[in-house]
């Protein structure tokens, strides 16, 4: 469970950061989210945890404000498609 503490952290923002930043460049959900568990893994070493903590955070932070969050991610089969 994600609660406002975490969202202060540098853990936080530089996780949601690494998923943004490869979404936003095209990428799909896979490799952002192995970017976002890449900067995750510099901050905390609970590997047991990471990939659902990382999920957690993600969640958490497209909850918060969604039209911000997405803003800028698309792909471009998604264009095509609509």
């Amino acid at each position: 469970m994600v609660g406002y503490e975490d969202t202060q952290t540098l853990c936080f923002k530089d996780t949601v950061q690494a998923y943004r930043r490869v979404r936003q460049t095209g990428g799909l959900h896979i490799p952002a989210f192995k970017a976002a568990l890449d900067a995750y893994n510099k901050h905390k070493s609970d590997a047991k945890n990471g990939n659902r903590q990382v999920q957690d955070f993600i969640a958490f932070a497209a909850s918060i404000d969604a039209k911000n969050f997405w803003d800028g991610v698309y792909h471009d089969q998604w264009v095509t498609n609509r």
